[in-house]
């Protein structure tokens, strides 16, 4: 059960997360990577911002959010539902085994804690779900560079092209490396 002092925090990242939001949403995501009727998986939504953001731009499209427990999956749905939103907690994601075809899946903040074992078998999973053409974004602190490598590394060998690799800053949060890759489509 999240304690009130857990949903503060909550209210006040997405306070601030929302002064930021018209000027940063548009360099989170180009139109390139969305259109409208796009699935989209949103693997550790944290508070949901992106993925709310997203809603409002684009009437069509449909986006899974894969929480870290059932508490914060409760806490979502009750009070951030939309119809074009599904929740699942992350133990239920990996053991369904989805075979359905993202156009896009975007992890930011969500792989630094994972051990090398872990990370590989996530971002496999995450890199099988995406469909021919479809997009993979991460995003992780430049604090933590390692992760970044080894993703890199676990990436090298996938059907997966990386096509951008940058640091930058967000405000409020740092400077933080992304690196966007792009299904290779088959032939």
């Amino acid at each position: 059960m999240f304690k009130l002092i857990d949903k503060l925090h909550i209210l006040i990242q997405e306070f601030v997360i929302n002064i930021m939001e018209k000027i940063y949403y548009k360099k989170v995501f180009n139109d390139d990577d969305i259109k409208e009727n796009s699935k989209i998986l949103d693997f550790g939504c944290g508070i949901k911002n992106y993925t709310s953001h997203l809603l409002c731009e684009y009437s069509s499209i449909e986006i899974t959010n894969v929480v870290d427990s059932n508490e914060k999956k409760h806490f979502l749905k009750t009070n951030r539902n939309n119809k074009r939103n599904e929740y699942i907690n992350l133990t239920d994601f990996l053991i369904s085994n989805r075979k359905e075809n993202y156009d896009l899946i975007f992890s930011y903040f969500s792989l630094k804690n994972l051990s090398i074992d872990n990370l590989r078998y996530i971002t496999t999973y995450l890199a099988n779900t995406l469909r021919d053409g479809g997009t993979l974004v991460i995003r992780e602190s430049l604090e933590d560079v390692d992760i970044y490598k080894k993703i890199k590394e676990v990436l090298a060998f996938s059907n997966l092209s990386l096509v951008k690799n940058h640091i930058f800053e967000i405000p409020y949060v740092g400077n933080v490396i992304e690196l966007k890759y792009k299904k290779k489509l088959e032939i």
